[in-house]
């Protein structure tokens, strides 16, 4: 996104020199580039250049290939020059793509005289093979056993030329999905093992990246809804399918396990009730809730004599006595979640873009088209109004320790005390897209935002930190949640698939400033900070970013592990011995 001087433009691209001036105007005439200045060029708006990139990264023309190429094999280059060449097939396509990229520098010029002499010095011996050959007919069967070694060398050639490619690509898709990235570099690598530096890179890889298996497919219905049970262990999914039923699958097995009939259009809206109860608003105008095993449905039904429309939302209280929808006639309507009876309705002027229940209270929040949210007590009366955000805010979330959060249209993430929404804790621009999908972790220290910018994002609550950016998505991400044990993070997605990401939001890395000995093992207490280690010297500590005096050193054996119980206010002790504490 910077201006780039005409000059310098002109050195870079001396090899287009003709053309070059006809672009820069042809670019200002589509409003590509600013006009501003006849000594130097700019992009007419910085959020231009994301979408540059993509298309550079994306694009399969001659000159963005080469680039490609050259930035892969360069950062090789730059640490082992000796040994690192082009191979003949991307020598090819470098060379095929130089009119179509800027000038080579002088070490990638460098890297292809190397590579070229490398590939006459190729082209040499297999011209003198192909005399040898020749030559040597009244010899049949030794030229035979010689033709078999050097086709057995040409393919071993041949396939490391085809695993760096796949390498190399794989290296490319990382910044988009590091999951599909990674698996083609390991693939890479495994047609041809013996690259350590290859080996390494995965692991490098690997270690700082977060990465997802997809653990349930739609089998190609268009994902309109989703929602996962407490535990991480279900999903409840709407789709487009004919039947209108929702399907509940195993994310263990990625199996349907149940098919939820009663709609007679579309659900636009599902939620689970912890591990009891599924509750969907369909385009029928009416609400269903179903038992986990689909044997039970009650249909939240409107009153006879009173139209209704569709509904947008549903939403449960914290203790799951009620429920309440927000339809397309601008009204929300209250009903009794177990008997299904209708208890109030809430009228509006406004349209309502999200809709919650407090986790601490009674209180239902509405938002708003305007970035207004609201509060209404049980008897449906609105008791306060705030200015959150500037455009509409598409998600609400509370968490069960007192914190709440917004999503906007516009990507911004705001979050502040449930009791006190009069105060912002923390307003960021979290993502390029608007924000559909919201959920705090079971410990209230993390939020998780979905947005239509293809990504998840793990931000602390605390600090508005984020933490990790969740890639691999290729649609809007429609659902996320944690699970109860924190083990693991769930997203659902209009590319019709449901994927679970492994460690979402380890803490920052800490690294203890006391030499503790030798450590022989260590766990982590349920809070998630504090850590308990065993020492070789027969003493146990443990702290927080800091380790203070060991807890236990009275041992009469060296402690081999540790383990917290689960309300972290115990430790059981095991030493070389076979004894335990």
């Amino acid at each position: 996104a910077e201006s780039r001087n005409l000059n310098e433009l002109r050195k870079l691209y001396q090899h287009q020199d003709e053309v070059l001036d006809q672009l820069i105007k042809k670019f200002q005439e589509l409003y590509l580039l600013s006009d501003a200045d006849a000594h130097s060029t700019a992009l007419a708006h910085d959020t231009l250049a994301p979408v540059i990139h993509k298309k550079m990264k994306d694009s399969d023309k001659p000159g963005q290939r080469a680039w490609r190429i050259l930035q892969a094999k360069m950062a090789d280059y730059a640490v082992n020059p000796q040994s690192t060449i082009l191979e003949e097939d991307d020598l090819a396509l470098v060379v095929h793509g130089a009119s179509g990229m800027r000038m080579w520098v002088s070490k990638e010029k460098e890297l292809i005289d190397r590579s070229k002499k490398r590939k006459e010095e190729l082209e040499a011996a297999r011209k003198r093979n192909r005399r040898f050959r020749r030559v040597a007919v009244v010899v049949i069967a030794i030229l035979g056993v010689i033709s078999s070694i050097f086709w057995q060398l040409s393919e071993r050639e041949k396939r490391k030329v085809e695993a760096n490619n796949k390498f190399n690509e794989g290296r490319i898709m990382l910044d988009r999905d590091p999951t599909a990235g990674l698996a083609m570099m390991v693939e890479g690598w495994h047609e041809n093992s013996a690259d350590s530096a290859k080996l390494t890179m995965i692991y490098e890889t690997y270690a700082r990246g977060i990465f997802y298996e997809i653990v349930a497919t739609t089998d190609g219905a268009q994902l309109n809804a989703a929602a996962f049970s407490e535990d991480g262990r279900y999903a409840a999914i709407g789709t487009d399918h004919p039947d209108r039923a929702i399907r509940l699958y195993d994310l263990n097995s990625g199996k349907i396990i149940d098919t939820l009939s009663g709609p007679a259009n579309p659900v636009s809206s599902v939620t689970f009730f912890k591990n009891h109860y599924i509750f969907a608003g369909s385009l029928d105008r009416q609400a269903y809730r179903w038992a986990p095993n689909g044997s039970e449905m009650l249909a939240f039904k409107k009153q006879e004599g009173q139209d209704s429309s569709f509904v947008k939302q549903v939403a449960v209280s914290a203790d799951g006595g009620r429920i309440a929808t927000v339809h397309t006639d601008l009204a929300v309507r209250l009903w009794d979640a177990n008997s299904g009876a209708f208890t109030g309705e809430i009228s509006l002027n406004d349209p309502v873009t999200a809709i919650a229940f407090s986790l601490t209270d009674q209180t239902l929040w509405l938002a708003f088209e305007d970035g207004n949210i609201a509060a209404y007590n049980p008897k449906n009366q609105q008791t306060a109004r705030y200015k959150m955000g500037q455009t509409a805010i598409r998600a609400l979330a509370f968490s069960r320790q007192g914190n709440a959060a917004a999503g906007c249209a516009n990507g911004q993430l705001l979050t502040w005390k449930a009791n006190n929404p009069a105060k912002v804790l923390h307003q960021t621009q979290a993502h390029q897209g608007a924000i559909g999908a919201l959920a705090f972790s079971a410990d209230g220290n993390f939020v998780v935002t979905g947005s239509t910018d293809l990504t998840a994002k793990v931000w602390e609550v605390a600090t508005g930190d984020l933490v990790n950016t969740l890639k691999g998505h290729t649609a809007a991400i429609h659902s996320a949640a944690f699970s109860a044990d924190a083990g693991f993070l769930l997203t659902a997605s209009e590319d019709r698939t449901v994927r679970r990401w492994s460690f979402a939001y380890p803490l920052p890395l800490q690294v203890a400033g006391e030499d503790l000995g030798y450590i022989t093992d260590l766990d982590w207490l349920p809070d998630g900070h504090v850590v308990a280690v065993t020492r070789y010297d027969k003493q146990v500590s443990w702290g927080a970013t800091r380790f203070q005096n060991p807890v236990v050193s009275d041992l009469e054996e060296s402690p081999t592990t540790v383990i917290a119980s689960p309300d972290g206010k115990k430790l059981a002790i095991g030493d070389e011995n076979g004894g335990v504490k």
